[in-house]
């Protein structure tokens, strides 16, 4: 798999102890604006990796994406130095 992680200045919600760190289903992703990591398929250039957020629809880095995500993760939180 190839992976491409983006991160862009922005307010961001980080995960906490009440969030799994790990990928879960994309139906249960947040709606509201929480800036998440996503997995997405880009058929035969494999699943990328992307921050992204619910507006009605998903919307990564470089705008709206008709690739559909397939699974969702908490942002981590970053580091302290």
């Amino acid at each position: 798999m190839v992976f491409r992680l983006l991160m862009r200045h922005t307010v961001i919600t980080h995960s906490n102890e009440d969030n799994k760190m790990e990928w879960q289903p994309i139906e249960t992703a947040p709606k509201d604006g929480t800036r998440v990591l996503l997995v997405i398929d880009h058929g035969e250039w494999g699943d990328k990796v992307w921050t992204g957020l619910w507006a009605d629809g998903w919307i990564i880095s470089y705008g709206k994406t008709s690739n559909k995500p397939t699974h969702w993760m908490p942002l981590p939180v970053p580091p302290s130095n």
